[in-house]
């Protein structure tokens, strides 16, 4: 039985066209909502494990394992299963609280649990607005996904950046959030209470691009230690916003 927990970072909504067309700066660059705070993979992992302690006082020792991103399962689909959300076509878990402004951790136990229902409706209709607003045609319009046109996967990815997709990449230092910026079921996602998901790091939202592509690993450290971009690593980061800069002006 799997006992699945969400949180969520800030939601704010903004429907301008600066913020979903993401115009390519020569001076900033824009990190999405997911990244801008305290790492979420030991955010979450802290809450499961204060979860799994609090099981343990009401049900005695039990066998867990605590996933954050990080396990053998996807953390979308034990979502779903457990009736926290629905598929959206921009392929996000979309809940009805937070909208798909969420990150996802499980924890799995041997505890003989009754399990949710999924939600089985289907939220999206005949709405398009993510298929036609990302970027690269990454998204299909079926519910499923293009990895590999992606731009999010591709900021955090070692491989270079196709030439085509990199043309689509604005100012985009780490992730996209353009999908999500124009889901209409987004619109009135609840901002979250926890604390920890509030915290930016020092550079916050948009970051000078000539410092980050200039940054030493001392920078890099004292920079984004602690936070969700830390794990992919100083040259990752520096490699997409040298790659901004030296895009030609339009």
């Amino acid at each position: 039985m799997r006992s699945v927990e969400c949180g969520v970072r800030n939601a704010e909504y903004d429907l301008a066209p600066s913020t979903i067309n993401h115009q390519p700066s020569t001076k900033s660059g824009v990190i999405a909502r997911f990244a801008r705070g305290l790492d979420y993979h030991e955010v979450l992992g802290s809450r499961l494990k204060t979860l799994a302690e609090k099981l343990k006082a009401e049900f005695g020792d039990f066998r867990y394992r605590i996933c954050v991103d990080t396990g053998p399962i996807s953390d979308r689909a034990c979502a779903y299963a457990a009736g926290l959300g629905s598929f959206g076509k921009n392929t996000c878990l979309i809940t009805p609280e937070y909208g798909s402004w969420v990150v996802l951790g499980e924890l799995i136990t041997d505890l003989d649990l009754e399990p949710d229902k999924p939600r089985t409706m289907e939220i999206c209709g005949d709405c398009r607005l993510c298929v036609e607003a990302c970027p690269t045609g990454a998204l299909r319009g079926d519910f499923t996904l293009d990895r590999a046109k992606c731009l999010s996967n591709l900021t955090q990815s070692m491989k270079p950046f196709p030439p085509d997709l990199a043309a689509k990449l604005a100012n985009r230092v780490y992730g996209c959030d353009t999908c999500q910026e124009v889901c209409p079921l987004n619109r009135n996602a609840k901002t979250t209470d926890v604390s920890e998901f509030l915290i930016e790091n020092p550079v916050g939202a948009h970051p000078e691009l000539a410092m980050l592509a200039e940054m030493t690993d001392h920078d890099f450290d004292r920079l984004f230690g602690g936070t969700t971009m830390y794990w992919v690593g100083r040259e990752i980061i520096a490699r997409n916003a040298a790659g901004i800069l030296r895009k030609p002006k339009s």
